[in-house]
């Protein structure tokens, strides 16, 4: 099916199981979908060698979500994404200002966008990139198919891509497909879109362009605010001012699809560092031996009241 959207990468991310379908060609990524409990604490593991079967059943406390993230981040050759952040209030606002240690958040899904959630991430000093997806789950759907995607900058092999998706080398796709009824609809509305050729930033300038004029050019800054929206034109520039901390461009095609660029960081030129959480030992500690201790009493209690019942 994505074949015949023209996609030339294809990652297929079951949950907590790598598909090796696509393993002979020299772009194959592995991938799998980590997270198995009814809050969607998702993450796409990107390049993992094995499945982690790391996960805490319940509802997860922000220390909960970094540690998941950790351990699935020992691996520093992965690309690790959460996903779908508004789902079951998976990852809140809050918890966004926080969590490091993670190369993508979702900007995107077939069905839904999530800009709020990566502004938040983006406003909070942490350098993350953008990933589009489709959440498919029945490629006989129209709607769930080609609707959100990649266009990765790099080499068809594996090594390149990886790279690529680390250093923000991608453009996020949010193709309307509220309008089609075929397959064969989609493909030939995704000819007509507009293309980018054109994203350089010299001195202070982000300069945008593209092969069509478009609906509008949007730049966003700290906290998501729309600092310039330029309307039906398909060249754009952006003076970055002494006051932005980041700037990151959406592009609305007249059709509704949406291109989501990666943003551009203030930084000291040298590194970008992301804050990283301390592990407290003793609070980590003090929590387990409560857990225990209160399981104990429980056991304790329990079998004094059959005890007690029995007589």
């Amino acid at each position: 099916m994505y074949h015949s959207f023209g996609y030339s990468i294809i990652g297929i991310s079951d949950y907590q199981f790598i598909n090796s379908f696509e393993n002979k060609n020299k772009w194959y990524v592995p991938v799998y979908e980590h997270g198995y409990q009814y809050y969607k604490n998702h993450q796409l593991v990107i390049n993992a060698k094995k499945v982690n079967w790391w996960e805490f059943p319940f509802r997860q406390t922000l220390s909960n979500k970094q540690f998941i993230i950790n351990e699935l981040k020992k691996d520093s050759s992965t690309v690790i994404t959460l996903v779908h952040p508004i789902l079951r209030h998976a990852y809140t606002f809050d918890d966004l200002k926080y969590l490091s240690n993670y190369n993508c958040l979702e900007i995107a899904n077939h069905e839904r966008i999530f800009t709020a959630y990566y502004d938040a991430v983006l406003s909070a000093g942490h350098p993350v990139f953008l990933m589009a997806d489709d959440d498919s789950h029945n490629m006989s759907k129209v709607t769930e198919v080609c609707g959100a995607f990649n266009m990765v900058n790099s080499d068809l092999v594996t090594d390149s891509i990886l790279k690529s998706l680390k250093t923000g080398r991608s453009i996020g796709v949010k193709f309307e497909l509220s309008s089609f009824k075929t397959n064969e609809e989609k493909r030939a509305a995704l000819m007509k879109l507009p293309a980018i050729n054109n994203i350089s930033f010299k001195n202070d300038s982000l300069e945008v362009g593209l092969d069509q004029p478009v609906k509008n050019i949007i730049f966003i800054g700290q906290n998501g605010n729309e600092n310039e929206v330029v309307s039906d034109i398909k060249e754009a520039v952006y003076i970055f001012r002494s006051e932005d901390t980041y700037i990151r461009t959406e592009i609305e095609c007249y059709d509704g699809t949406r291109y989501f660029l990666n943003p551009l960081f203030r930084y000291d030129g040298i590194s970008l560092n992301s804050y990283k959480p301390h592990f407290n030992a003793g609070m980590t500690w003090t929590l387990r031996l409560s857990i225990v201790l209160v399981l104990t009493l429980f056991i304790i209690w329990y079998r004094k009241r059959c005890i007690t019942i029995k007589k």
